[in-house]
This record gives structure tokens, C-alpha cells and sequence, in this order.
């Protein structure tokens, strides 16, 4: 079972794995990262850049313009000439993928993932994908393109996210109706409109002020049964039993959540959450094949990045089985713009690696 045993770093692990494996071998990296106004968005080129300064380096960035004015604008500014004069300053070729924000969301994607296909992938030895800045529609696919591309060769593919929970707290989307479907290409085989008439376990992943979001993906997804994951531990003591205050009447009056139905994931560990989600999957497979039943699994990202690499995980080696639901939105509220810039210093590094040498 892949990724049952697995290579995961976090904090000061990611710049020591980074200079003592570099320092060993002759690499092409390829990093590829998204422009945007997050403010973790060069946190993560910074420190590869100071860890791996002897080796062949390039830049793909993947730039979201928005159609119109958004509290980020000031913040985008900001991060790319940022990251214009690190590029500059090292001399790193790079080239910038700019997505087309006029055409719908599908069209976007495949508009991004046909660019993307382009480049010639078997001349990197590594690729470092940073999702840090980069909106889940986009990074699930640019994820599991990468994925495809080197899951059969002895390319490293690595995932990197700067983590923090309180910043995803600060930048509100903006959404409407239309938003709530499943993410291109993470749309089950056995989806709504399916002959196989599925049964559908709903899995949403549980974060702070998401109450109407869960909503509309339950009454979007029609569940037979409904297994919140919550996080624990966490880096906040207390922060499950908080979701679970907030949500108690929700889950208990109109969802019907079974006490034995609530499903306990590390909030710092996306592996361990893909193991305890693939359990849960096979422990549903195992009841219901004796009714020949065919089951569709819908994942709600209502939490933050590092748990929702968990779940990219499931729907790269489960794809025909799983739906994934996120709020697509290209407008943001961004909360406290003082606070969000203060909140980046505690920013924590991860760094997952998916295909390469240790799965060979």
C-alpha cells in the first residue's frame, strides 16, 4: 500500500533534508509555485534557495490574476517583487504560467494543464511543487499531473506548503452557489449522475466558520451517511472539541452524525490522514460488497492546506472512487492586513515526497 510507509519533514527537517541530499548528488529541480498575495508565498524558494545554492535550479510560476480590484492587489504587488529580485539575484531561469481568469473554472484548469504539458518534465531529476499560494482547483491538478508524469520513472516529486492555520483564518472567500461543485478531474466515475446509483460516504474535513459551506456540499452531494474528520492532536490544545462545540447542533440535528461516525486526523500530518481516510474507505468497501454496492466517497476541504494534502493523496491513487468539494472563489476578504503580514513569521515549512527513490 503506497504511502503506508512514507517520507514526510517538517520545520527545521525540510532545510536539513534539503542540504544534506543536495549535497550528495548532481540534481535538475524544478520548482514550480504559484504568484499570488498570500503572504507565504516565497517563504518556501527562500529557504530551498538557501539550502541548495550549488545546484541546478529553475522557477515555474503559475499566476492567478484576478479580474478585478481585490483586497490582495497590494499584497500581490509585494510578493512578485519579491520574488523577481530572488529570481534576479541568483540568476535562475524561470518562466511564468498565466492563467486566463475571463474563462470559466474547468476551462482554466485545462487551459493551465495543457501549458503545463508542454514542458518537458523528464529533463528534472526533482520537481518541487509549492502549493503555498496556490488556490486548491489549481494545485489538486497541477499535483496529479505530476504525479502521472513521474509516478512510473525515478523522478523525485516532492509537495511543499508553508502552514498556518491562523493566516487561512484571515482571507475569507467570497462565493456564491455555482462554486460548490466537485474539483475538475477529482470527480468520481461513480458521481451523481452515474448509472451505477452510488451510495455516498460524505468525509468533510472540519475547519472554524465553514457552517454554511458544509452545507451547501451535503445538500450538493445527498449522503446516505456523514464521517467528519477533526484534528487531533493539534497545534492549538482544544481546537477539536472547539469544532465540535461549534458544530454540535449541525452535525447531531441536521446531519445525524453518529458519535462512532467522527473520524480523529493529526492536524500536522497529511500522511497519516491519507492512511486513516484509505481505512475508513476499505472498512465501507468491506460492509457493502456483500450488497454488491457501489460506493462514491465526497471530501470537503473546509481545513487547511497541510490536511488537505491528506486528501489529494486519496484522490491521486483513488481517483474513479472520490469526489472532492472546495469553495471556488476568485474574490477574497482579507480580515486584518496588518495581522496577516505579522502572522507570516510564525509560518512552519512541510514538505511530503511523493514519487521518486523511496518508492522505487
Amino acid at each position: 500500500m503506497k504511502w503506508s510507509s512514507y517520507m514526510f519533514f517538517q520545520q527545521d527537517e525540510v532545510a536539513d533534508f534539503w542540504k544534506s541530499y543536495y549535497s550528495k548528488k548532481n540534481a535538475r529541480i524544478l520548482f514550480v509555485m504559484g504568484k499570488g498575495f498570500d503572504p507565504r508565498m516565497n517563504n518556501t524558494l527562500k529557504m530551498l534557495l538557501q539550502s541548495v545554492s550549488y545546484q541546478s535550479l529553475e522557477c515555474l510560476a503559475i499566476d492567478f490574476p484576478a479580474k478585478e480590484k481585490t483586497d490582495g492587489d497590494e499584497f500581490y504587488k509585494q510578493n512578485v517583487a519579491v520574488f523577481e529580485a530572488m529570481v534576479n539575484e541568483k540568476s535562475l531561469p524561470n518562466k511564468t504560467i498565466t492563467v486566463d481568469a475571463k474563462l470559466s473554472w474547468d476551462n482554466r484548469i485545462k487551459s493551465m494543464l495543457r501549458q503545463l504539458n508542454q514542458i518537458t518534465l523528464s529533463s528534472y531529476t526533482d520537481i518541487i511543487l509549492d502549493v503555498s499560494a496556490i488556490p486548491c482547483a489549481y494545485y489538486y491538478n497541477i499535483a496529479k499531473l505530476l504525479y502521472d508524469k513521474t509516478r512510473y520513472d525515478q523522478t523525485n516529486f516532492f509537495i511543499a506548503v508553508s502552514e498556518n492555520v491562523e493566516i487561512d483564518k484571515l482571507i475569507k472567500k467570497k462565493y456564491n452557489d455555482e462554486t460548490i461543485t466537485p474539483l475538475y478531474n477529482f470527480r468520481a466515475l461513480y458521481g451523481m449522475e452515474s448509472v451505477f446509483n452510488p451510495i455516498n460516504i460524505f468525509v468533510p474535513l472540519m475547519g472554524e466558520d465553514k457552517r454554511e459551506h458544509l452545507k451547501l456540499v451535503y445538500d450538493t452531494f445527498h449522503p446516505k451517511e456523514v464521517c467528519p474528520v477533526l484534528p487531533f492532536p493539534s497545534k492549538e490544545p482544544g481546537r477539536s472539541d472547539q469544532l465540535l462545540w461549534e458544530y454540535n447542533d449541525f452535525l447531531t440535528d441536521t446531519l445525524k452524525v453518529e458519535p462512532q461516525n467522527l473520524l480523529y486526523a493529526p492536524e500536522r500530518d497529511p500522511f497519516e490522514l491519507y492512511n486513516r481516510l484509505e481505512k475508513l474507505m476499505q472498512d465501507y468497501k468491506d460492509t457493502l460488497k456483500l450488497i454488491n454496492a457501489q460506493i462514491c466517497f465526497g471530501f470537503a476541504l473546509l481545513t487547511s492546506k497541510l490536511l488537505a494534502l491528506g486528501v489529494l493523496l486519496i484522490g491521486l491513487k483513488y481517483n474513479d472512487e472520490v469526489q472532492v468539494y472546495n469553495v471556488n472563489s476568485s474574490k477574497y476578504d482579507i480580515v486584518d492586513k496588518d495581522k496577516i503580514q505579522r502572522e507570516n513569521e510564525h509560518s512552519e515549512p512541510f514538505l511530503m515526497w511523493i514519487n521518486g527513490e523511496p518508492y522505487v
